[in-house]
């Protein structure tokens, strides 16, 4: 309530360098940021998480800052030395506010510490995902639908954890990307000749990203591993599904 009010206050800083301070720094918490969220919000359906703008922070904070710091000097003017006063005050005010909650973070910093020591180093679903893949020690045909992110699997299956020690072949499907109509076919037919019985097809698949579900029209006989989770990752036997159909995902 008190924070636009009081970054007012340093946008008429009584001095020129800080006033002009203030303003970017509005600026960039304010204005900017909004223009980046409109931006992302134009090119993508996507979720904008708090965690995506922690950049605009700092030039908040500061920009406040400015402010208590105009009105402290702007106090002085009518009374010497109240302006400290109104600063001290202020960090009072702002410790009290807080004070109630510190219990709260107390324990739950004791929660995170204990969860971070039980919990181990690599505990995604994605990577235990991938990890489940190459355990079958079978050759693998994996499959994504992440435009230009055919690196992310590549990474799981060859530098975490157990390093794929099988044939493996990334391919991605999204259409008018890294992977073109042609390399995909003929990656996908050579596959399925030499690896028919013995290979398993893995899927890594977004939803949001369009494009069809493979999830929803695959054998269920032939899906040897699928998490419950939002997206399409399974693990398939290659023998349950034609090239046809691949190509078409």
């Amino acid at each position: 309530m008190l924070y636009l009010p009081i970054v007012g206050f340093g946008l008429l800083h009584p001095r020129r360098d800080r006033r002009y301070l203030a303003w970017g720094l509005a600026t960039a918490a304010l204005g900017l940021k909004f223009v980046v969220v409109a931006l992302i919000s134009a090119k993508s359906t996507y979720p904008i998480y708090d965690r995506y703008l922690v950049m605009f922070i700092s030039p908040a904070i500061l920009a406040f800052a400015l402010g208590l710091e105009s009105i402290a000097l702007r106090a002085d003017r009518l009374w010497a030395g109240i302006g400290s006063s109104i600063l001290v005050l202020a960090l009072v005010a702002w410790i009290g506010h807080a004070f109630p909650r510190w219990g709260a973070v107390v324990g739950q910093a004791r929660d995170g510490i204990a969860k971070l020591r039980a919990t181990p180093g690599n505990y995604s679903a994605t990577f235990k995902f991938f990890e489940k893949a190459k355990s079958f020690r079978r050759p693998l045909l994996v499959l994504t639908n992440h435009c230009f992110a055919s690196d992310v699997p590549r990474f799981y299956l060859r530098f975490l954890g157990r390093p794929a020690d099988v044939p493996t072949v990334i391919l991605n499907m999204a259409r008018n990307c890294e992977t073109g109509d042609g390399e995909r076919s003929r990656a996908i037919e050579e596959f399925l000749a030499h690896h028919r019985q013995d290979g398993l097809v893995v899927f890594f698949y977004e939803y949001e990203r369009g494009g069809p579900d493979p999830c929803r029209v695959l054998d269920k006989e032939s899906v040897v591993y699928r998490p419950g989770w939002y997206s399409c990752l399974a693990v398939v036997e290659a023998r349950g599904v034609s090239s046809e159909q691949l190509r078409e995902f």
